[in-house]
C-alpha cells in the first residue's frame, strides 16, 4: 500500500512540474514573440510605419503648377506663369459671434454669395479655401482688411500676354493650371514640373490645423516650350482675318502660314476665336482649332493634286490638249460643269483657268487606282502628326465605291474632305521637290533657365513627286496668279506667286449641298522659283453678291496681304522679272506647234464624247481643228457654215441637240490665248 501511495505522489508531482515546464514554455515563447514583434513594429518597420502614421496625421493641399513658358521662335513670350494671391479661411480662428459679419465683407470683396461664405467659415478645421487665383484688385482689398481667421497665400496662374493671338494653337489652363486645350495640353507633363502645398496636421475627426503655422513646399518649375511661331507673322495672319471678318461676315476663317521645305508652321490663326485669359467667357465652339478640326472640300485647290499626280506618271504633258466641251460633259448620269464655257485646253491651262471638266479627264487618263495611291501618298485621309488635340483625319471614300462619277468630281476637289493643315502641309510637297513632310510647331523643350534640352527638326515622311515633276507643276501653278489665271488677285509685284484658286459648293450637315453657301480659299507659294512661304486662306461662307465668293475674289486678296507684310518682314527679296514665259503650254502654242498631236488629240476627245450621242444628234466638234471639224460634220451629215480660223470655240447646233431637217449649221473658230 505504502509503495501505491508513493508511486501516485510521485505521478501527481511529475504530472504538475510537466505543467509548469508546459506553462513556462509558452510564456518564454509568448514572450519571445512579442520581443519579435516589438523588434519588427520598432526597428525593422519602424521607417514605414511611421510614414504611414504621418500619412495619416498630416494632410497636404497642393498649390497650382508653376507651369514653364511658352515663347515663339524669337523667344517672346506667349504664355508665363505669374504670381497671384488665393484667399483661404481658418474657421477656428474665427470667432461664432465674428463670422455672419466677416462673411459678409469677404463676399462682398470676392463677388461671391455670404451663405457660401458662411458656410466655409463655419465649418470644423483649420483650413478651407475661399477663392483661388484672386485679381489683384480682390486680393489688395482683402489683405487691407486685417480679417482674423481670413488670409492669403501666394499661388501661380497662367497668362498670356497677347490675349487672342494663336489662342487655339496655345490653348488654356484651368484653375489648378493643369493643361485642358491646345499645346498646354498636349505638353501638360513638360510644362507643369510639380506643385507647391501646405502642410498641415488632421485630427481624428478630419479637421485640419496647423498648430506651428503653415508649412509652404515650393513647387518646382516645369520646362518651357519654343514654337516654331513667329509672333510677328502670326499677327499678320490675324490682322488678315479680322478684315475678312468685318468685310464677309463668314461661319469660319483660317489661315496658315508653313514654310515648305521643313513643314515649319509658322502662323495658324482662325475666326471666331477667344482670350485664353478669360475662356469661360467664350463659347466652347469658338474655342474649337478650326485650321485642324473643320473638314471642308477644297474645291479647285485640289486640281494641282490631280495634275501633279497625271504629271508625275508620263501619262500626261503641259501642252496635252483636252476638249472642255463648252462647260458640259456627261458621265454616266451625271453633268459636269464649269464656270465658263471653254473649248480645248492644254493641261496647264486646266489649272490656269479651274476646268472642272480638264480635271475630270485628267484623273481618267491617270486612272482611279494610280489617283488613290496619290491621295493616300498625299496624307490625305489621315492624321498630319502636327500631335494637337482634336486633329481630324478628314474623309476619304474607299477606292472600291469609287465609280467613274466619283472619280471625275473627286479630281477638282468634291467627294473629298479635308483640313486646313492637310491641304497646306500636301501643298508643299507639291512646290519643295515633291517631299510630304511631317508638320511641326514646336522647336525645342526648354529647362527652367531657359536652355534647350531637347530640339525638335524636319522630317520627310515619304517623296511623292520628282523634282521635275514639282517644277513643272509650281510653274504651271504661277499661270493662275498671271494675266487669265483665276488667281490674278494674288500676284505681288517682283515675285513669282504659285498658286490656286477654291471655291466649293458647302456641304449639309445632313448630306447634300448648301444651294448659296461656299467655301472659299487661296493656297499659294512665294517666290516660286524657290519657295520660303506656303500660305493658305479658307473662308467659309463669305456673304456678299454671288461674284465676290469666288476665292480669287476674296481669299486671293487677303494672301497676297498676308505673303507682302510677311516677305517685307523676313526680309526676303523679289527679283522685279515679268512672269515666267510659259505662253509654250498654252492651247495658241501648242497649236502653232504641234498641229498633229492636237489633232489626234482631239479627234479622240472628240470620238469619246460623240460615243454617248445617238443618231441625228450634232456631234461634239469643240477644240477640233478645221479638217476635222469638217470631216466629222460630214460623217453626219450636217453642212457647216464656218467663220475665222484655229479650233472650234463656238458650234449650232449644241452638242447632243438635233440636227436640223436642212442639214445646216455653223462653228467660229479662233485660236485661244494664254
Amino acid at each position: 500500500m505504502r509503495e501505491v501511495a508513493e508511486t501516485k505522489a510521485f505521478s501527481r508531482t511529475s504530472w504538475h512540474r510537466f505543467r509548469i515546464q508546459v506553462i513556462g514554455f509558452l510564456l518564454g515563447l509568448g514572450f519571445f514573440i512579442l520581443i519579435g514583434r516589438a523588434y519588427q513594429l520598432q526597428i525593422y518597420r519602424h521607417d514605414k510605419l511611421f510614414f504611414e502614421a504621418f500619412k495619416a496625421q498630416i494632410q497636404k493641399i497642393s498649390l497650382t503648377h508653376d507651369r514653364g513658358p511658352i515663347v515663339d521662335i524669337n523667344s517672346i513670350p506667349l504664355a508665363v506663369s505669374a504670381e497671384v494671391m488665393s484667399a483661404y479661411a481658418e474657421p477656428n480662428h474665427i470667432k461664432e459671434k465674428d463670422r455672419e459679419k466677416t462673411s459678409e465683407k469677404v463676399s462682398e470683396i470676392l463677388g461671391l454669395k455670404k451663405d457660401f461664405v458662411l458656410h466655409k467659415i463655419s465649418l470644423r478645421g483649420g483650413f478651407v479655401w475661399l477663392k483661388r487665383l484672386l485679381p489683384h484688385e480682390q486680393a489688395k482689398a482683402l489683405a487691407a482688411l486685417k480679417l482674423p481667421g481670413i488670409g492669403l497665400i501666394r499661388e501661380t496662374d497662367r497668362a498670356y500676354p497677347y490675349s487672342e493671338v494663336a489662342a487655339h494653337l496655345i490653348g488654356f489652363t484651368g484653375t489648378d493650371c493643369i493643361g485642358l486645350e491646345g499645346l498646354e495640353r498636349t505638353y501638360d507633363q513638360v510644362l507643369k514640373g510639380d506643385p507647391g502645398f501646405i502642410i498641415g496636421e488632421r485630427d481624428a475627426l478630419g479637421g485640419i490645423y496647423f498648430p506651428n503655422g503653415f508649412t509652404v513646399i515650393n513647387s518646382r518649375k516645369g520646362n518651357g516650350l519654343k514654337l516654331t511661331i513667329d509672333v510677328k507673322l502670326q499677327f499678320f495672319a490675324e490682322q488678315a482675318l479680322e478684315k475678312i471678318v468685318a468685310e464677309y461676315q463668314p461661319e469660319v476663317a483660317v489661315s496658315i502660314i508653313q514654310e515648305p521645305s521643313t513643314g515649319k508652321i509658322l502662323a495658324m490663326a482662325a475666326r471666331p476665336t477667344f482670350n485664353p485669359n478669360e475662356f469661360q467667357k467664350s463659347q466652347v465652339e469658338a474655342r474649337k482649332n478650326f485650321a485642324i478640326a473643320n473638314v471642308y472640300e477644297p474645291g479647285s485647290t485640289f486640281k494641282p493634286f490631280t495634275v501633279a499626280a497625271a504629271l508625275n506618271e508620263g501619262v500626261v504633258k503641259p501642252t496635252d490638249i483636252y476638249n472642255c466641251e463648252m462647260g458640259h460633259f456627261a458621265v454616266g448620269p451625271a453633268i459636269i460643269h464649269d464656270c465658263h464655257p471653254y473649248g480645248a485646253l492644254t493641261v496647264a491651262d486646266v489649272v490656269k483657268v479651274s476646268s472642272n471638266i480638264g480635271a475630270a479627264k485628267i484623273a481618267f487618263k491617270l486612272g482611279k487606282d494610280p489617283f488613290y495611291e496619290y491621295l493616300h501618298a498625299y496624307g490625305f485621309g489621315a492624321l498630319t502628326e502636327l500631335g494637337i488635340p482634336g486633329e481630324s483625319s478628314g474623309m476619304l471614300q474607299d477606292s472600291e465605291l469609287v465609280g467613274k462619277v466619283g472619280l471625275a468630281t473627286q479630281a477638282f476637289g468634291q467627294g473629298i474632305a479635308m483640313t486646313p493643315l492637310q491641304l497646306i502641309n500636301a501643298f508643299d510637297a507639291l512646290v519643295n521637290g515633291g517631299k510630304l513632310m511631317t508638320p511641326y510647331v514646336v522647336s525645342a523643350v526648354l529647362d527652367s533657365e531657359g536652355r534647350e534640352v531637347q530640339r525638335f527638326g524636319p522630317h520627310v515622311k515619304k517623296t511623292i513627286l520628282t523634282p521635275e515633276t514639282s517644277r513643272t507643276i509650281t510653274d504651271i501653278m504661277t499661270l493662275v496668279t498671271g494675266p487669265g489665271g483665276t488667281g490674278k488677285k494674288a500676284a505681288i509685284p517682283g515675285f513669282n506667286v504659285a498658286g490656286k484658286t477654291g471655291t466649293a459648293q458647302k456641304i449639309l450637315p445632313g448630306g447634300g449641298y448648301h444651294p448659296t453657301a461656299r467655301i472659299s480659299s487661296f493656297v499659294g507659294t512665294v517666290p516660286a522659283e524657290d519657295p520660303k512661304l506656303t500660305i493658305l486662306v479658307m473662308i467659309d461662307d463669305p456673304k456678299g453678291p454671288q461674284g465676290v465668293r469666288y476665292g480669287g475674289v476674296c481669299a486671293a486678296p487677303a494672301w497676297k496681304e498676308i505673303a507682302e507684310q510677311s516677305l517685307a518682314y523676313l526680309k526676303i527679296f523679289g527679283n522685279a522679272e515679268p512672269q515666267p514665259e510659259l505662253k509654250k503650254w498654252s492651247i495658241a502654242q501648242a497649236k502653232g506647234t504641234q498641229e498633229s498631236t492636237m489633232v489626234t488629240a482631239s479627234n479622240k476627245i472628240s470620238s469619246d464624247a460623240n460615243r454617248m450621242l445617238g443618231n441625228g444628234r450634232m456631234p461634239n466638234l469643240m477644240g477640233l481643228s478645221m479638217r476635222s471639224a469638217l470631216q466629222l460634220a460630214d460623217e453626219v451629215g450636217v453642212s457647216l457654215t464656218i467663220q475665222g480660223s484655229g479650233v472650234v470655240v463656238s458650234q449650232y447646233p449644241r452638242p447632243g441637240d438635233s440636227i436640223p431637217e436642212n442639214g445646216n449649221g455653223s462653228v467660229i473658230f479662233a485660236l485661244p490665248s494664254s
